[in-house]
């Protein structure tokens, strides 16, 4: 034999059944012979007022940690892109760099091969 899930005659019993949430003192109540509903509806009203700010704190909890996380995000973000900058500061100082050698080097060979084509002895200091 099968216990049905609902009662279909009344039985003029009532009762409270609190889910969800983080239970503090109990989760249900039931009218009983031996204390009526009415003696525990001042419970079941804190009980759910109990939850409901464990609810709240949980969400403000959760709301705390993501713009936590977001702020960390964004600061993470605007580090890379000073890191960048720098990285693309620095080339464009290397490349002027390089460029300034090549054209040193370019200016030393230049007078090198100048000089060597001069003649030799007092005419050459003369030059020079």
């Amino acid at each position: 034999m099968r216990i049905p899930r609902f009662d279909y005659t009344p039985a003029d019993r009532l009762r409270f059944i609190l889910r969800g949430g983080a239970p503090h003192r109990g989760s249900y109540g039931a009218d009983l012979d031996t204390r009526p509903l009415e003696d525990q509806l001042a419970e079941i009203a804190h009980e759910v007022a109990l939850r409901s700010e464990a609810a709240e704190h949980s969400r403000h909890a959760e709301q705390q940690a993501q713009e936590t996380a977001q702020q960390n995000r964004e600061n993470a973000l605007h580090l890379a892109h000073a890191a960048h900058a720098y990285r693309v500061q620095r080339l464009g100082e290397q490349t002027y760099a390089l460029h300034v050698a090549k054209r040193l080097a370019e200016f030393v060979t230049a007078v090198r091969d100048h000089t060597a084509s001069l003649p030799l002895g007092q005419e050459k200091t003369e030059i020079e």
